[in-house]
């Protein structure tokens, strides 16, 4: 019996796109209006004043053309097909449509249901199929895992083929047809997974793609670099067993017996080895790395975790508050209810942390704050959805003399518990401050919601075609300028029915505003955003960036316009038959005929960039491929090879120590080398650099006789001591003669020395000026003025534009692997070519060794900003000083890398790794996510930018006891962050199959936990990753959160308790809950079940009570004001 199931997938939006001829009898609100031929307004149509709306002719493209699919009806199939303009409401509408018009992914499945083939037609750039083939071994797992293939025939039917031969065909042919050009060469396009010989099926070996990364085979040459996993139990005397002392005031350890834990040894590519340790309730109590160094995991009676030893700690006690417990150990207090209620974070002081009734977080204050003489606290208030609606400055008098006493934080956790209002209100005006605290000593931050009647609103309401649907969206916020003023800088949100920002108002620093218009396509993607820029004194300057897709989505270019100056063609793309961006062209000012300068990418098997080529700039990466001596299977670089236009060709050859951390670069003619040494934090103990001026810097550490790792002092080449405040900042810096002061950010402010500088930042973080020499150099989201006003440059997507006159110069720049600018380059005025005025060359912990330099361009390492007279670059969190390769302050994230000093920087490892700024979903995005892992909605749900995700991280998605789930990506400003999300059982029974986790059905959450440790370990501590879930995916999520570390974001979760709770809870996991959900009350009110996990956020049910409503993730949607019936995949 053969299965057909066809889905139709439409989404209602405000745009029409890619129809030859249009003929509207009305207007509906569309902000978009757009044809390849004609379009025609017929008589009676009216378009409201102040209507924001584009009516163009797009001209046809070449990717336009006749969908004409023939899936194979001899097979089970599920066909998907996504509509891209609107008119479509039925099956009978998708007749003889364009692949402009649908997009199209068929699923072929065997008699098992087993997925055997996954088509999308005609999904490639030059419009063939994208197969992705499927095999499973005789006990039906995928112990292959193909590379996808394109295949010529563009018509979606099912490829009878053999997987290994005709990918094997794909990727090795050595002259590859147009089909696989621009796509690595291997004999071996598949990843192998090794199972245990066992019922359990645990996994000994996992490989990937390519020769290096094959199971060990004597016939494959270099293979056998793949992830190897053992597995045991521990021996005697290898686990120390701590016991929290009765006053709960340190640790004291023995050992514990044999067989106690769970032993997994994990050895990458390179050979390195990791082992960890957990308890039978899945806690980790041990991380071993290379070299013996131990990271130890101490937890009370009740599983919380209370200290973290990292490996520079070898006692078997520690005490608290003591030098070594300062300076390198984590620790964490409890009240009663189990909230983190004081925290240690190594080098900073004791945080502590007031909750009210809901366990909401309401004061906190650090080391810095309550050394202050009124006894500082940080206060957040809510609403009675949990929202966050006010930050600010609480004083209660009189300051603490030692700053470990907790006698305050007690007295004021007290004070709160009697307290019953617990939440602000607002149906208009301003917010009732009815909640504590009453007594505010400053306001930081404001946010407002569903409305636009709030005070002080400088914008008004909506207008026009902007949505009145506005109810649990941020219409409004309002954040101070912490320059000792009363300037509160405000920010009014307009939205369209998808809940989509249309229009962004907001005032600016230098007394004017910034209004952003936003116009989307009929699938959601972004086409034109309209900045108008004013301030005090000075005409509107207008910034428009419109973008272009391909028939799939991909950017194909991107075109800016200042002024009334000429739009340029910014950037155009190109992709290989399988998607990879393959070329870069810059700068047209023909609509494309001509380009000032071209970069083309390569890529390895693996998806690793090998080169970036450009006549100006040109860059090769190599890895495995390296000379022996420096090859690296793990991602690791082994050498780098550069030419630019005064620097000439380079070549750099890397070496690295056990824990990946870099000792060694060399360079051509040893101009550029560094050699390092570490200590077992990863804090640098000796950096010898070679060129003029430079030579061997030795660090010490050691602070009262004891280890710690705060830089003390330097000698050699940099002679200087260093010395810091209690929150861990760098106060004083004697070699550069410098005094520094923080806001409570603990961002520097004002710099005191040789030269003085004054910073002043808004409460949200952000840089509004920067005062030196009595000069203003101010920063409008990407606008800058010097000079007291004078505008400097506007950024743009590929480098910044400068006003000349009436018209602007664009100058682009070409960087690295690492986005560190390597060259810029402008138009020569004289022959209309390419000309360099800026060249940059690097040590390889960031010190900048400048070549030539005519630009001025200040954005250089990592695309950061260099604050020259400081010699440091400014990455927005921290200052970090490139001369030493260390931050000036605690890494704000150090709880997530406890075995590293949270000085380090990029994990010592600054050839591989960045430092990006790392943003999570909204749980608006996030519920969308959750509700579309189920399978049932189409892919236009997903709001933000996110995407299904490309990378397979090894994992097992889908599996025979239930779970199912899928990870996603966005890419935003160059750094891709990822959301992994699992779903429930079946939507609206879920209820009832959530109360059996407590009871011991937990396999499908050690998978989720597995997959969830396997994509954590692949991106690192410093990409960002969050999870997500609805009922049991929510408790899922939770337990994904809690066994690494990070976030997670849930509706309607189940609770999780047993092996999956407790491993860290530290995590932050914000929990949202419809009131009517029954699996809440059941929790809330069954003893043996456990409650929902985390910062709970009440949700007001849209529709009427039920077990369904109550639960569902449908519902939940609709309170986001997503419409799950407009994303249904029809059946």
């Amino acid at each position: 019996m053969l299965l057909l199931v066809v889905i139709l997938s439409i989404i209602c939006a405000r745009a029409f796109s890619q129809q030859a001829n249009v003929s509207l009898s009305s207007y509906s609100g569309q902000s978009e209006i757009m044809a390849s031929q004609s379009i025609t307004l017929l008589p009676g149509v009216s378009i409201p004043s102040g209507s924001n709306v584009r009516i163009y002719i797009s001209g046809a493209a070449a990717y336009c053309v006749p969908l004409a699919a023939a899936p194979s009806v001899n097979q089970n199939y599920i066909l998907t097909n996504t509509v891209k303009v609107p008119g479509i409401i039925d099956e009978a509408g998708l007749a003889n449509r364009s692949t402009c018009e649908i997009s199209q992914t068929i699923q072929y499945f065997d008699g098992l249901g087993r997925p055997l083939q996954t088509v999308q037609t005609k999904g490639s750039p030059l419009l063939n199929d994208i197969v992705q083939p499927f095999e499973y071994d005789a006990f039906g797992r995928e112990a292959k895992k193909y590379l996808p293939y394109v295949d010529a025939t563009g018509n979606g039917s099912y490829k009878n083929i053999v997987p290994g031969t005709t990918v094997g065909s794909f990727y090795a042919a050595p002259n590859p047809s147009t089909l696989a050009a621009n796509i690595a060469r291997t004999g071996y396009p598949f990843a192998e997974t090794q199972f245990e010989a066992s019922p359990l099926n645990r996994v000994k070996q996992q490989g990937a793609a390519g020769e290096a990364w094959q199971l060990l085979n004597t016939s494959i040459t270099e293979s056998g670099h793949t992830i190897k996993t053992e597995y045991g139990t521990n021996a005697a005397n290898e686990v120390k067993l701590w016991t929290v002392k009765t006053d709960g005031t340190g640790a004291t350890a023995t050992f514990y017996e044999p067989n106690q834990f769970y032993k997994t040894t994990l050895t990458d590519e390179n050979g390195n080895k990791t082992i960890e340790y957990k308890d039978k309730e899945g806690k980790v109590v041990l991380k071993q790395a290379e070299g013996g160094l131990q990271t130890q995991y101490v937890y009370d009676d009740f599983g919380n975790l209370r200290y973290v030893i990292p490996p520079a700690v070898t006692a078997t006690s520690i005490t608290e508050n003591d030098v070594t417990f300062n300076e390198l150990i984590y620790a964490y207090h409890y009240d009663g209810r189990q909230r983190v209620v004081e925290k240690k974070i190594p080098a900073k002081g004791w945080e502590f942390i007031v909750y009210n009734k809901l366990d909401q977080v309401v004061l906190t204050q650090d080391a810095v704050q309550r050394n202050k003489a009124a006894d500082e606290w940080l206060f957040t208030k809510y609403d009675a959805l949990g929202r966050v609606v006010m930050t600010g400055l609480y004083k209660d008098g009189g300051n603490i003399t030692v700053l470990t006493s907790n006698v305050k934080r007690i007295e004021l956790q007290a004070r709160v518990d009697t307290l019953s209002k617990v939440w602000e209100s607002r149906p208009t005006g301003d917010y009732s401050n009815n909640s504590f605290p009453t007594s505010i000593a400053d306001t930081y931050t404001v946010n407002y919601y569903d409305n636009y009647a709030f005070t002080g609103n400088p914008f008004g309401a909506q207008t026009g075609t902007q949505s009145l649907m506005t109810r649990s969206l941020l219409t409004g916020t309002k954040v101070k300028v912490l320059d000792g003023g009363s300037t509160y800088l405000w920010t009014v949100n307009f939205y369209d029915k998808e809940g989509r920002v249309i229009q962004s108002k907001s005032t600016n620093y230098l007394s004017g505003q910034d209004v952003v218009d936003n116009t989307y396509d009929f699938p959601g993607q972004l086409q034109l955003t309209k900045r108008t820029h004013t301030v005090s004194g000075k005409a509107p300057l207008e910034i428009t960036t419109r973008y272009e897709y391909d028939h799939m989505g991909r950017r194909i270019d991107t075109y800016e316009k200042i002024g009334s100056a000429s739009e340029v063609l910014l950037a155009s793309y190109k992709y290989n038959e399988l998607g990879q961006q393959i070329k870069k062209q810059l700068h047209s000012e023909n609509n494309g005929s001509s380009y000032l300068q071209a970069v083309d990418y390569a890529y390895n098997i693996r998806g690793w960039l090998k080169s970036s080529t450009a006549p100006k700039f040109s860059m090769s990466l190599k890895y495995e491929d390296a000379a022996t001596a420096y090859k690296q299977y793990n991602g690791n670089i082994g050498e780098m090879n550069y030419t630019g236009p005064s620097s000439g060709a380079k070549n750099f050859q890397y070496s690295y120590d056990k824990l990946n951390r870099l000792t060694n670069a060399v360079s051509t003619g040893n101009l550029l080398n560094e050699t390092l040494t570490y200590d077992v934090m990863g804090n640098i103990k000796s950096l010898n650099r070679t060129g003029t001026g430079y030579g061997n810097t030795t660090y010490e550490y050691l602070k009262n006789g004891m280890n710690s790792n705060q830089l003390q002092s330097t000698a050699g080449n940099i002679i200087a001591s260093y010395g810091y405040d209690v929150n861990g900042n760098l106060l004083t810096d004697s070699k550069k003669g410098i005094t520094l002061a923080y806001n409570y950010l603990n961002l520097p402010n004002v710099i005191t020395g040789t030269q003085n500088i004054t910073y002043i930042y808004d409460a949200a973080g952000r840089k509004l000026r920067r005062i030196e020499a009595g000069k203003n150099n101010d920063y409008v989201n990407g606008i800058h003025y010097e000079q007291s006003g004078t505008l400097a440059f506007i950024q743009t997507e590929e480098g910044r534009a400068i006003p000349n006159g009436s018209s602007y110069i664009y100058e682009y720049n070409l960087s690295d692997h690492l986005g560190n600018v390597r060259v810029s380059l402008d138009k020569d005025p004289s022959t209309g070519t390419a000309r360099v005025i800026q060249e940059d060359e690097y040590y390889a912990f960031g010190l900048r060794k400048g070549i030539t330099s005519s630009s001025g361009n200040r954005y250089l390492y990592n695309g950061k900003e260099l604050q020259e007279s400081l010699g440091q670059y400014d990455y927005g969190a921290r200052f970090y000083d490139p001369a030493l390769g260390r931050w000036n302050a605690v890494d704000p994230l150090a709880e997530k890398m406890r075995r590293h000093s949270p000085y380090n920087y990029c994990f010592d490892n600054p050839i591989r790794f960045i430092d990006p700024d790392g943003m999570e979903p909204t749980p608006r995005q996030a519920a969308a996510m959750a509700a579309h892992v189920y399978g049932d909605k189409d892919d236009k749900i997903l709001k933000g930018g996110w995407k299904v995700s490309q990378r397979e991280f090894g994992i097992t998605k889908n599996s025979t006891n239930g779970l199912k789930s899928q990870v996603y990506e966005r890419t935003s400003k160059g750094i891709t962050e990822y959301v992994y999300a699992t779903a429930g059982t079946e939507d609206g029974t879920d209820a009832k199959h959530d109360g059996i986790q407590p009871l011991g059905i937990s396999s499908q959450y050690k998978l989720s936990m597995s997959n969830a440790k396997k994509i954590s370990d692949e991106l690192g501590g410093k990409i960002e990753l969050t999870f997500t879930g609805h009922s049991l995916g929510g408790g899922e999520a939770v337990a994904n959160a809690y066994a690494t570390g990070r976030n997670a974001i849930t509706f309607n979760a189940a609770g999780v308790t047993g092996f999956t709770s407790k491993a860290n809870n530290l995590s932050r996991i914000d929990a949202y809950i419809m009131k009517t959900d029954p699996l809440n009350a059941i929790q809330n009110n069954v003893f043996w079940l456990p409650n929902v996990n985390g910062i709970k956020h009440y949700v007001e049910p849209p529709d009427l009570p039920s077990l369904y409503n109550g639960h569902s993730i449908d519902n939940m949607l609709k309170a986001f004001y997503i419409y799950p019936s407009d994303y249904i995949k029809s059946k």
